[in-house]
């Protein structure tokens, strides 16, 4: 009777109902926009039923202080990583994510990842530097297809490594610097670096890449690729993302 006593007395005013119903998680103490940064005094812990707690439910503070809202999200909300990222990847006013068709691309980075900072030059139309890129990407093509052949799959690849190009840029007509928003496979997948070693150890072949960009200066990839032209990406001297 004694032991049934102390365990009533210990769920109802000494923690046990908190300790077993409930569970702490992060909430913002007030609203936060688009574009703030999440700083340690934005943020408390609050007690939800365990049977109300969402899916990935942020728990530790530290999983999100330092990175920026992404929409707005309101105080006393339970939060998860989604409505966060890394502050140079929100987009602010004006900017939007815009894919580069890959029809309109000769070349980039096979080791590009989303986060990267990258030059997008454009190629006249008859250009020999065009020419020969063409060729490259022929053979390149031609390759690729006798290699799904072997392995029984299919490729769609119709760019090649800019990396290994050893292009003077010097002479290209740099349209602009952008960050990658994404990159993603031919099932529309992110393509990520798997392990922790070569950059080119990718879960996926990159299919098309996505850019934060606006509308002023997708106009300008717009005009080179009206005139005839096709673009190719390489790391700005920044070098890649991490």
């Amino acid at each position: 009777m004694g032991l049934a006593v102390g365990l009533f007395v210990w769920y109802e005013w000494f923690g046990g109902r908190e300790l077993i119903n409930y569970q702490q998680v992060v909430v913002l103490k007030q609203n936060l926009n688009r574009g703030e940064e999440v700083k340690p005094d934005n943020l408390m812990y609050l007690m939800v039923e365990k049977q109300n707690v969402i899916s990935g439910a942020i728990t530790d503070p530290n999983q999100i202080v330092g990175k920026d809202v992404k929409n707005f999200v309101p105080g006393k909300d339970q939060l998860v990583n989604e409505f966060f990222d890394r502050a140079d990847l929100v987009l602010h006013k004006g900017e939007y994510v815009a894919q580069i068709p890959s029809e309109w691309t000769l070349a980039f980075p096979d080791s590009m990842r989303r986060g990267d900072n990258i030059a997008i030059y454009a190629v006249n139309s008859g250009s020999d530097l065009m020419n020969s890129l063409s060729k490259k990407i022929v053979a390149h093509s031609n390759t690729s297809k006798n290699k799904a052949t072997d392995n029984n799959s299919n490729t769609q690849n119709t760019t090649i490594d800019s990396e290994s190009l050893n292009i003077d840029t010097s002479n290209l007509n740099k349209i602009l610097e952008v960050k990658v928003a994404y990159v993603k496979d031919s099932t529309n997948h992110e393509v990520v670096t798997v392990g922790s070693g070569d950059r080119l150890n990718g879960s996926g072949d990159i299919h098309s890449v996505e850019i934060i960009t606006t509308t002023d200066k997708f106009e300008k990839i717009e005009q080179q690729i009206n005139s005839g032209a096709k673009l190719i990406m390489m790391y700005t001297d920044a070098g890649k993302g991490e």
